[in-house]
């Protein structure tokens, strides 16, 4: 299996301008055994693009540079993590059973490679599913600000402090509980009320299977969540949960630090544990690596400095090739267009 470099939408929009040697590309990762691999939620964010040439520029980049198939998405995996029974170490095992078994990946495999097919999108309905989830991420510092100041009123009686006081109970976690580690407890709760309770991606298909044979209904999102905490309690300090909350801790730091696309990013997160490495441009992910919250941060790459790296590498490689035999045509993609 190859190694998995996942591109986060910024690198995308970055890696799209600078490299149009397609050819090579293939060349590239076919010679160091590398996949660049997407997930939906970067197609999400492509699809939400305003301008319909920068959209289908992006779209055609990734079918012709990046792998036939998509990452497993982020409910996705934090289903599988659960049914695994949150193991400390998971990652060998997704590294060998990385794809997606969404809707959305099978027609990603029928149009990969393909210039005469595209991604179909109802642009108004995407807005509408995307603009709650933006407006929450706004707000993301004041409710967490506010969920852990003790001077409110009904502090106490708050559902997710009570569900957190449940999960250091079950747990038998000792030690004082500082504002610190009562902000990351409650962001994990958060993140397991939007993403595994509710479902704020685009197919919710993993979570409703998830949920069906448990028989909570969809409009009851608070008690799905007291079943988790029951249930699971170590999904709120470890695994995919606990890793994506880092991020929010990372865009709470600061005096300016409000970004809409904060749960976004949180899914993103997600394969900086699971991928070999997380090509991105994005500042809060940089400053995930430089903030140093967790080892598996550590193989986040500068997309500006991943480009310089594939240009740098360029002559080498193709030197190589010629020297071992290779003709570079055979690794050719056979572009029917090209992207200027």
């Amino acid at each position: 299996m190859n190694t998995i470099h996942y591109l986060e939408t910024s690198a995308v929009n970055v890696l799209a301008d600078s490299i149009d040697d397609f050819e090579f590309v293939a060349y590239l990762q076919k010679a160091m055994k590398v996949d660049f691999c997407v997930s939906a939620v970067v197609i999400w964010e492509v699809l939400l693009n305003s301008s319909d040439s920068r959209k289908e520029k992006l779209l055609y980049w990734l079918q012709f540079n990046c792998a036939e198939y998509l990452l497993k998405s982020p409910t996705e995996l934090v289903v599988s993590y659960i049914r695994a029974g949150m193991p400390e170490n998971d990652k060998k095992s997704f590294w060998y059973n990385r794809e997606s078994s969404l809707e959305l990946a099978k027609t990603w495999k029928r149009i990969h490679r393909n210039a005469d097919k595209t991604l179909p999108v109802d642009l108004p309905a995407l807005k509408e599913r995307t603009d709650p989830i933006r407006e929450f991420s706004k707000m993301n510092r004041s409710l967490l600000d506010a969920m852990t100041d003790k001077s409110q009123d009904g502090y106490e009686d708050d559902p997710f402090h009570r569900m957190m006081i449940e999960v250091r109970s079950r747990l038998e976690l000792a030690g004082e509980l500082t504002r610190a580690s009562e902000r990351k407890f409650k962001a994990s709760l958060i993140l397991g009320l939007f993403i595994v309770c509710i479902g704020i991606e685009l197919d919710n298909s993993p979570i409703r299977t998830f949920w069906e044979p448990i028989g909570l209904a969809p409009e009851q999102p608070f008690e799905k969540l007291e079943y988790l905490v029951s249930r699971h309690p170590t999904l709120f300090v470890r695994g995919p949960l606990a890793e994506m909350a880092l991020m929010i801790e990372a865009q709470t730091q600061g005096t300016n630090s409000s970004n809409r696309g904060t749960f976004i990013d949180c899914l993103h997160t997600i394969y900086c544990y699971y991928a070999d490495n997380v090509v991105s441009n994005d500042k809060h992910f940089l400053a995930l690596k430089e903030k140093k919250l967790a080892w598996f941060f550590d193989g986040i790459l500068s997309a500006e400095s991943y480009v310089s790296l594939i240009h740098g590498s360029r002559d080498r490689l193709l030197e190589s090739a010629k020297f071992n035999g290779h003709n570079r045509s055979g690794y050719s993609n056979h572009l029917g267009r090209r992207i200027n």
